[in-house]
């Protein structure tokens, strides 16, 4: 029957293309298969008001293709910023991978200050709007595309933006790299009470002495001053120090007690910049925030601040006193299901930090803590208790540990399904992955009904990571889960499965070679997924690809730019697209 049902598709599709041709002759322009081929990859390459081309640049990015080298070069010069972006990153991720050191800037161009692999520093130069150049940045050190050497070197523009430059400074710091007095006393003058506050956290962080400054943080009081030395973490703190650090204070200490219309924006940057600087020092500070938040009226917005501190103090100081107590208080006052969900996901956050720093007591909370949640009478709350408690390498911990999280997944949250695929993959546990997997991908378990098409999309997208997360620590659990998919004819399941192999940055096209595919759709996605990791493609696999860019199978239009952009490459036709796009 399926095999019918394919015959009568690839005969309505032939006679489509009889027609589309058929009319082209009619008009006196007749489109050859190589010209389709080459306008489906230009289109694909060309903005459009829904953002589609959004996904074919990332798909494209994600080839790691070294044929696509003057693709990006062309977008890194294009006049639409967003195309500058991708291509500038598609480069650097080229770079990186190649570790040629020569990239290019422009056409053809020889990168100058970038060197050795990364960014390109020129290309990032020539971006006109402040906003573009830190957009750029950001995503460069999210993606480890940018070098100490590099850092370094945009610190020193003129014009790079405050908040990114603190950024950069902020990581040279984690990288015991020394930073300039003067670097911070510039921004701590700034009338921008984030910049000026951020400034003080940075400089504060870079001070061997930072651990001294505990109790009476707000308390010192000195001349404000400037200084001109450099932060080195030799200590031993002189009059210039001790003017930063009073000058630093003052302005955390303004940032955090002024309530105007910036408070949450400025205090939940500050709370951020702690966290992802792992400031454990800064305790007094986060203190400070806690009381400030108290007295307020208790919006959403202080609501959320609030949450976020109670993070950072169990992230750091989870046996201090006030810790316990502002926690305790926020269960017993949460009364929305909003509230106690926030409460539950940030309890699984915290869980999951210490899981990914490998101590030996990952994935626990404090007893103090699991005690109070495993009386809550709400279900995500005494679940997250119960997966506190079990001890993985306690006897039969690791099945009490597969039935806690089984619990915790029964509460049918999309985030919980993110979490417990995280929390799998940083644990080194296979199983908790292909539970939550199993669930995403309708195999086995059935969770209850999704709450509205966002919340069902949600646990694809869940469904989605699993597959990559599997792929990476445990092939075969993933290889069985494909089989069961195919076999039961799950087609929900095994579309999310190949949605899945396709982002995975391993090579998986062994696990779909070969197999017989129940549907055209999985057909043609089986069929371009070997071809994407293959060496070398035969004419008959690019007769296969042609098919799918022109449409059999009905695979999503992202995939069919991706088909065609292999034939494009194999056919030696880039030159030809480079002179349609942009014109």
């Amino acid at each position: 029957m399926a095999h019918a049902r394919s015959v009568v598709v690839l005969m309505v599709l032939s006679c489509i293309l009889a027609w589309t041709q058929s009319t082209h002759a009619l008009h006196g322009s007749p489109l050859n298969d190589d010209e389709r081929i080459i306008r489906l990859v230009v289109e694909g390459l060309t903005p459009t008001p829904d953002g589609r081309h959004e996904a074919v640049f990332s798909m494209l990015r994600s080839l790691h293709d070294p044929a696509l080298r003057p693709v990006f070069s062309r977008l890194s010069a294009s006049a639409d910023p967003t195309l500058r972006v991708h291509g500038i990153l598609g480069l650097a991720e080229l770079s990186n991978i190649e570790g040629d050191g020569e990239g290019v800037g422009g056409m053809g161009e020889v990168r100058g200050e970038g060197g050795g692999g990364g960014v390109d520093l020129v290309l990032v130069r020539r971006l006109q709007s402040e906003q573009e150049q830190a957009d750029v940045l950001r995503q460069a050190m999210m993606l480890n595309l940018i070098s100490s050497e590099q850092i370094a070197q945009v610190t020193r523009w003129s014009d790079v933006s405050p908040m990114i430059d603190l950024l950069l400074m902020n990581r040279l710091v984690q990288r015991e790299q020394m930073v300039p007095f003067e670097a911070f006393a510039h921004y701590l003058d700034s009338s921008d009470l984030l910049v000026s506050a951020t400034a003080g956290l940075s400089y504060l962080n870079a001070l061997d002495q930072k651990g001294e400054l505990a109790a009476d943080l707000f308390a010192t009081k000195s001349d404000e001053g400037d200084g001109d030395k450099e932060v080195n973490g030799s200590g031993g703190g002189t009059s210039e120090q001790d003017r930063l650090i009073a000058k630093a204070l003052k302005r955390i200490h303004e940032a955090i007690a002024r309530e105007d219309a910036g408070w949450a924006g400025r205090v939940s940057m500050l709370l951020s910049t702690i966290q992802a600087s792992q400031m454990s020092w800064a305790q007094t500070i986060v203190e400070r925030c806690l009381i400030v938040v108290g007295s307020k009226e208790q919006t959403r917005f202080d609501q959320a601040i609030r949450i976020q501190v109670l993070e950072t103090m169990l992230l750091y100081w989870p046996e201090l006193d006030t810790t316990q107590e502002s926690w305790l208080a926020a269960i017993g006052e949460a009364e929305s299901e909003v509230q106690k969900y926030r409460l539950g996901m940030t309890l699984l956050e915290v869980m999951g930090e210490s899981a990914r720093a490998e101590h030996d007591d990952a994935a626990f909370l404090p007893s103090w803590l699991t005690a109070v949640l495993l009386v809550s009478e709400h279900d995500l709350l005494q679940a997250v208790g119960r997966v506190a408690v079990v001890k993985s390498d306690a006897e039969g911990g690791i099945e009490q540990l597969h039935q806690a999280v089984g619990q915790l997944l029964d509460t049918g949250y999309a985030s919980i399904f993110f979490w417990a695929v995280e929390f799998g993959r940083a644990c080194g546990r296979a199983d908790l992955v292909e539970m939550a997997a199993r669930r995403c991908l309708g195999l086995g378990e059935v969770i209850a009904e999704a709450d509205g098409q966002e919340e069902a999309e949600r646990i694809a997208e869940a469904g989605k990571r699993a597959v990559m997360v599997l792929c990476e620590i445990d092939s075969g659990t993933l290889e069985r889960l494909l089989d069961e998919a195919i076999q039961g004819k799950k087609e929900t399941g095994l579309r999310l499965i190949l949605a899945g192999l396709f982002r995975s940055g391993t090579v998986c096209a062994s696990l779909v070679k070969d197999r017989e595919m129940p549907t055209p759709f999985a057909k043609a996605m089986a069929d371009l997924l070997v071809a994407r990791w293959s060496d070398q493609l035969s004419e008959d696999d690019l007769d296969r690809l042609e098919m799918i860019a022109m449409g059999v199978g009905q695979v999503p239009f992202v995939r069919r730019v991706q088909a065609g952009w292999l034939i494009v490459r194999e056919r030696d036709q880039i030159p030809n697209v480079l002179a349609r796009f942009g014109r």
